[in-house]
């Protein structure tokens, strides 16, 4: 079984909440809300990451930590106070492997200004990668929406996922049977579920 308990914040946060699969926030906060269960499902079935991000070469087994993190405080930032990236997640094997998490639903869309920030403090706290999620598509995951400055690609991979994409992704999962375990599909056909409905 994946290690999925509660754990000590990363050292690259001074706070946040461990995703939530039921998520208790007001229904207005529908950013947060598919944010929140989109994290908590990737520490449920982290395989799911894995195949919409293949290259990040973390392999899950018994030995796996796997945590993911919501409304979250960067322990090193250059923005204001109150700037905090929609999540974080954690894996860890031999080596570790992070990324913030910003997320916009709907017809919001990302903000040059405050991917740019999250990537200079993903360099700043020895952060792996920044994955942006929006409704605006790319061809490839390894490409953005946006026009980031390429000096800050260096030390920290930008990947973009289409709530499109994720959808897709988990229905050729299910649909392959790339997953043997029941818990796992359950949580799979809910996410699908959850993304097909029209008021998400």
């Amino acid at each position: 079984m994946l290690w999925r308990h509660k754990m000590e914040m990363p050292p690259q946060l001074t706070g946040g909440q461990q995703a939530r699969l039921f998520s208790s926030l007001k229904l207005s906060n529908k950013e947060q809300i598919a944010t929140a269960t989109l994290l908590a499902v990737f520490r449920l079935v982290p395989e799911l990451l894995g195949n919409l991000i293949g290259e990040t070469g973390f392999r899950i087994n018994n030995r796996t930590k796997f945590d993911a993190f919501t409304e979250v405080h960067l322990s090193k930032t250059k923005g204001p106070k109150n700037d905090r990236p929609d999540g974080f997640i954690y894996v860890k094997n031999r080596n570790e492997w992070t990324a913030i998490v910003e997320a916009k639903v709907g017809n919001s869309t990302l903000s040059l200004e405050q991917v740019t920030r999250y990537a200079e403090d993903a360099r700043a706290n020895g952060i792996n990668a920044l994955i942006t999620i929006s409704n605006e598509f790319t061809p490839r995951v390894e490409q953005s929406p946006l026009d980031i400055p390429k000096r800050l690609q260096t030390k920290v991979r930008i990947y973009h996922l289409s709530w499109r994409l994720i959808l897709s992704t988990a229905i050729l999962m299910r649909n392959r049977t790339d997953i043997e375990d029941r818990e796992k599909l359950f949580v799979i056909g809910e996410l699908i579920r959850f993304l097909r409905d029209d008021s998400v």
